[in-house]
């Protein structure tokens, strides 16, 4: 009865032929891991190394005009003549300052990722804590990189 009605459903179909566009299938998503294997987390990549860097680019690129504007914004704003004393200074003290921090983000971002990748890969069994452990589990590795950086 639930078969013939997830059949009929074009929701589940559409997800279907998404999946098996990218050599998917979903019994195979459903025998790695009870709650999101690899199949689910990418089904356009079968490396889960290479779609790591591909989040961790994708989330810097993404956040780096946003911090971009809140290093630049203030400091036009705040120290106006600073800025005009030493441009090129402050100018390149505002990228290194975003690019970090958005490089702190990116991280955490594409490790989370690797992180719930590898669990599946080594086929431990998933509970719902794990995703609540690895956060700030995996939030220590880039604090540690970006304290380290401010102290240059």
């Amino acid at each position: 009865m639930l078969l013939d009605q997830l059949r009929s459903d074009n929701r589940f179909i559409s997800c279907f032929r998404y999946l098996s566009a990218f050599g998917k299938h979903l019994s195979a998503t459903a025998s790695t891991s009870d709650i999101a294997s690899c199949a689910v987390l990418h089904p356009m990549q079968d490396s889960c190394a290479k779609n790591s860097l591909r989040v961790w680019a994708t989330a810097g690129q993404k956040v780096l005009p946003l911090y971009l504007s809140l290093t630049f914004a203030p400091m036009v704003v705040l120290r106006t003549t600073s800025l005009i004393r030493n441009p090129i200074g402050n100018i390149l003290w505002g990228v290194l300052s975003a690019s970090r921090s958005a490089a702190f983000l990116a991280s955490f971002v594409g490790g989370y990722q690797a992180a719930i990748c590898l669990w599946g890969a080594l086929r431990f069994p998933t509970h719902r804590i794990m995703f609540w452990v690895a956060g700030p589990f995996l939030f220590i590795i880039p604090a540690c990189i970006n304290i380290g950086a401010n102290k240059l």
